[in-house]
């Protein structure tokens, strides 16, 4: 360090100023870019999924039960709305889910799209258009038979899948927030660090170089200055006063003149 020049080392302390600085930078956007990557996510694949897990679940219930009435009151009035019902809901169910099963999913989530994909098929074809064509044919007996036995049990095996890939969307976004979390406590940490590190160099930095150029000059820069310009009017008069063994700065070389 001794062998540096004072321009040398100001350039070395402005350098390493603007590298901190330019680090702190990159850091900060590191962490704006991955919290709103986070925000992406939770909204688009855990958010929107949520809405349409709420969505389906009202749908299923609503055609389960769409055939309790026609039931009770067998009228092609009660049948027909109880038709009418059910094509919407399924509709907006196949809907939804066309949506949703385009991805992408998780390990666990992949296999709770492909067990509800396949009892909620199982739920349609071997429970409620069974059912619902039995009481449309005013097949009663049969009608009763499928609503109290199979259809329940295939209701709520369906029911279940789609309440867990509900859990599953709140679960996934709560994860990603203590992801964030974590990882806002480890940019700061980072920062702060680099902060404390950074300054403590500056400080050492900058007092080195001080205290070299003072050593150099013998004196303040601008007590040298005034004492050069002096000396350049020809006054060799000006008292100077060295610190105790200087004999090679340029203070010590003017009092040389002066003595000389």
């Amino acid at each position: 360090m001794k062998k540096l020049t004072i321009s040398s080392r100001l350039s070395l302390l402005v350098g390493l100023l603007s590298v901190l600085l330019l680090g702190i930078g990159l850091l900060g956007l590191y962490g704006i870019s991955r919290a709103n990557e986070g925000l992406r996510v939770v909204y688009l694949e855990r958010t929107v999924p949520a809405t349409y897990m709420g969505r389906i679940q009202s749908d299923l219930l609503a055609s389960r039960l769409a055939v309790t009435m026609p039931l009770a009151i067998p009228t092609p009035e009660n049948i027909e709305a109880a038709q009418t019902l059910i094509k919407k809901s399924t509709g907006e169910i196949a809907e939804l889910w066309k949506d949703y099963s385009a991805g992408p999913f998780t390990g666990e989530e992949a296999k709770l799209v492909q067990q509800f994909t396949e009892n909620y098929g199982k739920f349609l074809n071997d429970g409620l258009n069974p059912t619902m064509q039995a009481v449309a044919t005013y097949d009663l007996s049969q009608a009763k038979l499928l609503l109290g036995r199979t259809l329940p049990q295939l209701y709520e095996a369906a029911k279940k899948d789609m309440d867990a890939l509900a859990q599953l969307q709140i679960d996934q976004a709560r994860q990603e927030y203590d992801n964030a979390a974590a990882r806002y406590q480890g940019i700061l940490a980072i920062a702060i660090g680099a902060v404390v590190l950074g300054l403590a160099l500056a400080v050492v930095l900058g007092w080195m170089t001080v205290r070299g150029l003072v050593r150099e000059l013998g004196a303040e820069p601008g007590a040298a200055a005034d004492l050069v310009q002096g000396v350049a009017r020809g006054d060799l008069t000006a008292a100077i006063r060295l610190r105790q063994g200087d004999a090679s700065s340029l203070m010590a070389h003017l009092r040389d003149m002066q003595a000389s």
